[in-house]
């Protein structure tokens, strides 16, 4: 089954998650240190760990709609060109009768 969601709304969609998992923990972990230096690197460890863990489905649909685009835009390679040639070639003196 094909995501037909845009790149962008994906995109958006796991920043904001990604954003979250950090900013709720850096809240309360300040609430209870008054120590930001501590509540940053606490958070940012908590935050990765739960992305990990909860955004998977997110990212892979991210990368592979990403990927998606790429492939679209890849121009064609000199080998794919070659290997499609040879086919068109080799369908064509098929086609011919032999004498």
């Amino acid at each position: 089954m094909a995501d037909e969601r845009s790149p962008v709304k994906v995109l958006v969609a796991y920043s904001v998650f990604r954003l979250l998992l950090f900013a709720v923990p850096f809240l309360v972990i300040l609430a209870l240190s008054d120590n930001p230096t501590l509540s940053a690197v606490l958070a940012a460890v908590i935050g990765l760990a739960l992305s990990v863990i909860l955004l998977d489905f997110q990212r892979n649909s991210l990368a592979r709609l990403l990927n998606d685009r790429v492939e679209r835009r890849r121009p064609s390679t000199d080998e794919a060109v070659e290997d499609g040639a040879l086919e068109d070639q080799t369908d064509s003196a098929a086609a011919r009768p032999k004498p």
